[in-house]
């Protein structure tokens, strides 16, 4: 017996191998409190120690050794282990190449089985202390400070005389999963500054042997509160050169209650926007520390604006040039121009504008305001919109003169042509105009002359009066004319214009339209206006489209020209496909062949993730995404038609929510979609209508679901987008025999959580309900932020499957937050991502997942945000492994 170190040490030597071997060690009643056990009680009893053992032959093991929580084997030769808690039976396997095993997270009162091919021992528990027969159930309560600070209390341990060997040594305080405390003490004031990630507190009682005595449990929702706004970006511009936006702002504001905790948000200053150049796209860094410690930090990827507002041609075909569309990916534009007043007084002043204020919204480019009043003065507002920003991000203003009227020009020349097709093709053209402001004008001068013969006159001079519609009949087809309109006494007044009228036959082919704009784009003219007929029949003859229209084109227009014609043109070839096939066709055709054309081989290792994020390459991706073809559509959701919220999003029958064993459900557009593992871990389904919610709540009762995540407003554009199928706080909900009543709510940031309570007949079940706010149908949310803060907190919150996940459809924004789940489990597996292969599979389970370029788009945002954030979680990762290894060095 060592008196110093109050231990007592026994060896044993000259064991039989593979024989069973008992220790017992018996003592007296008492107490022991020295200065070597600081004040600790331990309470022995006559059996102080009992251990069962059985020694191994040596042939398989070298060595074995057993602690509390893990089980070190030196093996002599390569094996397979299994090793099952012969209480609860969970087993683990490994094996070892290095002749060196261990097993952790090991319970120090289980008693283990160690299995090989060849053999088998039991190891009993390890420890000293008798093994608690129950968990004691800790009980916590909050009270708050003040606004940063709750202080949690918790009740006491008990641990009478007698029933443990080894007493309480220490309560440690965990939210989510870190440990955050040990103390003592039955209370822990917690500070909402620095905790951020979960809102689940957990307190364990532990014996001085490191068992648990006991456990409780608390969620505390401010901890969750959001500390930090969503971004706000300002570019202010300076007119020198090469400091293009050093004034810029690019902050996160910190919301008044926690402006006390410290925080700093700053942008990098490797990313700093001082350098920036118009029109261009930048990754900026955006770093937030708190007490100078980092706390967050966001790759933003941002496009910058023009420096300069400038508006061209005021007094004729006014245009303000923005950024080019094909540069502009985050960028929109609102401009409004409001009549002022006129200038000053004129013989030709034209009536004040109906309209005093236009609005125009573009996406960049070229953007073309209305004929703006002569003589007047305007006032121009425009407004920068950011996408991930809310509000504008540049204002401009700027004020502009027009000029005044001629008092004896032409204006507004202008034409309607008519085709006549009784005997050929014969164009009738009425010309129209506005007089010159002078009151002496009693005719006007018409001449019209046709350009594909030099100046050959169609219709000689003809005098006319104002109040008279100039017609030109019978003008052959495809030909081009020029129009000139003067008033007698001013030859100076002339105005004329030039018109080519086009009559095209098409058959059932795609060429003949591409050739059709190939013809008009190819002219020489650069200011002509087109009347253009189609005739489109298919190859029997018996359908016939016609229409006319009729388009200005300039030299800067001949694309979007010839894109406008082939689009208008396949437009017409679709609807005569739309008529030719029964609509059962039309439907099984677009579903067959899963995956086949694709090439979905295209993991991008983390690092490499900005390099592939590029706008061209995700066009590619998505194309072939809808292109694929994929299984056929249920022959269910035909026979139940009013239950499906959209004709064309129907289920597959391959996973199609099996209803046979859900009492009172035949079908509801659901599907069961495979999660990163490969097992069904979310029901995709849409927003239910009035006739579906009792279908829907039997799926959910039916299929025991304790999570569902709402992604819809019920309303969007005043379109109903998903009947109000739940409850509020206090509310009771009854569909048929099912009652769901809400007994929490509780409003975040981005989204409302619910806490339900589903009875039917004698059986309830809890389920929480998660509302994500503002994200609109076909769009994306303002920031990738938004949504991946969301989904995290969903992985840690909810660990029961399957989940239902709905919008509207079901498609669009559910195949999304959906594919978000499944990659970030692919980055915690392989480090690395394939967003591509994701949403095929999820479209091979359910139509149209992730329904639009821009949500397939958003996706890569959000993995690339997600990457930047784990490098410094590993590097945290690596000082606590570290540091563990330190103390168990120290230990030994």
């Amino acid at each position: 017996m060592d008196e110093m170190s109050n231990t007592l040490s026994v060896e044993f030597s000259n064991l039989e191998p593979e024989s069973e071997y008992e220790i017992k060690v018996v003592g007296k009643n008492k107490k022991i409190t020295d200065s070597y056990t600081e004040g600790r009680k331990f309470v022995n009893f006559p059996d102080i120690f009992h251990y069962k053992f059985k020694t191994f032959n040596g042939i398989i093991f070298y060595h074995i050794k057993r602690n509390e929580t893990s089980l070190e084997l030196g093996l002599n030769n390569e094996e397979q282990i299994d090793i099952q808690d012969l209480q609860t039976g969970k087993t683990q396997s490994n094996s070892s190449i290095t002749n060196q095993l261990t097993f952790n997270n090991l319970h120090a009162c289980a008693d283990y089985l160690i299995s090989t091919k060849s053999f088998n021992m039991i190891f009993n528990r390890s420890t000293q202390c008798q093994c608690p027969e129950k968990i004691q159930d800790i009980q916590l309560t909050l009270e708050r400070i003040n606004d940063l600070t709750i202080q949690i209390t918790w009740s006491s341990v008990e641990t009478p005389n007698e029933e443990y060997l080894c007493g309480f040594e220490t309560y440690v305080l965990y939210i989510g999963d870190r440990e955050i405390e040990r103390t003592t003490n039955n209370f822990y004031e917690l500070s909402l500054c620095k905790i951020y990630f979960t809102s689940d507190v957990t307190v364990l009682a532990l014996s001085i042997e490191g068992l648990v005595l006991g456990e409780g449990a608390i969620n505390i929702p401010e901890i969750q509160e959001t500390k930090l706004s969503e971004y706000a970006l300002e570019f202010k511009p300076n007119q020198v050169t090469g400091a293009t936006y050093k004034n810029s702002i690019l902050t996160r504001t910190v919301l008044d209650k926690y402006k006390m905790c410290n925080f700093e948000v700053k942008v990098d200053e490797w990313s700093s926007m001082e350098f920036l150049h118009p029109c261009s796209t930048n990754n900026v860094i955006l770093t937030t520390t708190l007490d100078g410690n980092p706390y967050d930090n966001r790759k933003l990827t941002l496009e910058t604006p023009m420096k300069a507002f400038v508006i061209f041609d005021v007094d004729s075909n006014p245009v303000v040039y923005l950024c080019p569309n094909q540069t502009n990916q985050f960028l929109t534009y609102k401009l409004n121009v409001t009549w002022i007043e006129f200038i000053e007084k004129t013989n030709c002043s034209e009536n004040e504008p109906v309209e005093k204020v236009k609005s125009y919204n573009s996406s960049g480019g070229e953007l073309k305001l209305d004929k703006l009043t002569s003589n007047s003065k305007y006032n121009l507002e425009l407004e920068v919109f950011h996408r991930g920003f809310s509000g504008s991000v540049m204002f401009y203003e700027k004020s502009i003169n027009t000029s005044a009227l001629s008092e004896t020009k032409i204006r507004n020349l202008s034409f309607a042509v008519h085709f006549d097709f009784n005997d050929g093709c014969k164009a009738n053209i009425t010309i129209d105009w506005t007089e010159p402001c002078v009151m002496n004008i009693s005719n006007y001068t018409v001449k019209v002359t046709t350009l594909d013969k030099i100046d050959v006159d169609v219709m000689p001079m003809k005098k006319t009066s104002r109040e008279e519609h100039i017609l030109s009949k019978n003008l052959n087809c495809s030909m081009t004319y020029n129009i000139c309109v003067y008033a007698d006494n001013y030859k100076e007044s002339e105005e004329c214009h030039q018109i080519k009228t086009i009559q095209g036959e098409i058959n059932w082919s795609l060429t003949d339209p591409i050739d059709v704009a190939q013809y008009l784009t190819n002219s020489n003219e650069p200011d002509v206006k087109y009347a253009l007929k189609l005739e489109l029949s298919n190859e029997k003859g018996n359908k016939t489209v016609e229409f006319e229209i009729q388009i200005e084109k300039s030299t800067s227009q001949v694309a979007i020209l010839q894109i406008f014609f082939i689009i208008i043109c396949l437009i017409i070839i679709g609807v005569f496909i739309y008529l030719k096939y029964p609509i059962k066709q039309r439907i099984m055709s677009r579903f067959y062949n899963p995956l086949n054309n694709v090439d979905q081989n295209i993991a991008i290792n983390l690092k490499d993730l900005p390099n592939h994020n590029e706008r061209s390459i995700l066009v590619k991706e998505y194309t072939s995404i809808e292109q694929a073809q994929f299984g056929h559509a249920s022959d269910k959701a035909a026979q139940f038609r009013t239950k499906n919220r959209y004709k064309n999003i129907h289920p597959f029958d391959h996973n199609l929510l099996k209803v046979d064993k859900i009492p009172g459900l035949s079908y509801i557009n659901a599907s069961m979609i495979k999660g990163y593992n490969g097992e069904m871990q979310f029901i995709a389904t849409q927003g239910p209508m009035d006739e579906t919610c009792l279908d829907f709540w039997n799926m959910i009762h039916g299929m025991k679901v304790t999570t569902i995540i709402m992604l819809t407003s019920l309303e969007e554009g005043n379109r109903v987008k998903c009947s109000k199928y739940y409850p509020d706080l206090d509310e009771e909900l009854e569909v048929d025999d099912i009652k769901v009543n809400c007994e929490a709510f509780n409003e975040y940031l981005n989204y409302e959580k619910r806490s339900l309570i589903i009875e039917k007949r004698d059986n309830s079940m809890k389920v929480e309900h998660y509302l994500f706010l503002k994200w609109f149908d076909h769009n994306v949310p303002e920031s990738p932020s938004s949504l991946v803060d969301f989904v995290k907190m969903l992985r840690e919150t909810c660990n029961k499957f399957p989940i239902v996940v709905h919008c509207s459809a079901g498609v669009g924004r559910t195949g999304t937050l959906i594919a978000l789940w499944i990659l970030i489990d692919m980055i915690k597996k392989e480090n690395k991502v394939n967003v591509l292969k994701t949403v095929l599979e999820l479209r091979s389970q359910r139509v149209q997942m992730v329904q639009t370029f821009g949500q397939y788009e958003y996706l890569y945002q959000c993995i690339e945000l997600i990457a930047s954030e784990i490098e410094p979680e590993e590097r945290k990762s690596t000082v606590l492994k570290n540091i563990k290894a330190m103390l168990g060095k120290n230990e030994v």
